[in-house]
């Protein structure tokens, strides 16, 4: 899936806009010496949930796993991104993602 080279990432931030409904992840993927920034952009998010019960605050985040699944029924996607573990997530629903201006397919 285009996403699997983000697993293990840094999560720089969010932005969460209720406006546009959309929700914009930036991103660090660090190997070796190279580090390359990517944009993961979620479009029409109709459901947004952040959960954690890991104690914090934490020095950085990790982005552990990402997973995006089709919903041919209603032709949106739902989402799980695991930060850390099972004990922190993002999870959601939205109509459509790219990665860095391509379309997850």
């Amino acid at each position: 899936m285009l996403t699997d080279p983000l697993w293990g990432s840094t999560l720089d931030r969010i932005a969460f806009d209720v406006c546009t409904q959309s929700l914009a992840i930036f991103v660090h993927v660090t190997r070796g010496a190279v580090s390359t920034r990517h944009e993961l952009n979620l479009s029409g998010v109709t459901d947004f949930h952040f959960v954690n019960s890991i104690p914090g605050p934490w020095e950085y985040v990790e982005l552990t796993e990402l997973h995006f699944e089709r919903d041919p029924s209603s032709d949106s996607w739902t989402f799980a991104l695991l930060l850390w573990s099972d004990d922190s997530s993002m999870t959601g629903r939205c109509v459509a993602v790219t990665l860095d201006g391509a379309d997850l397919n």
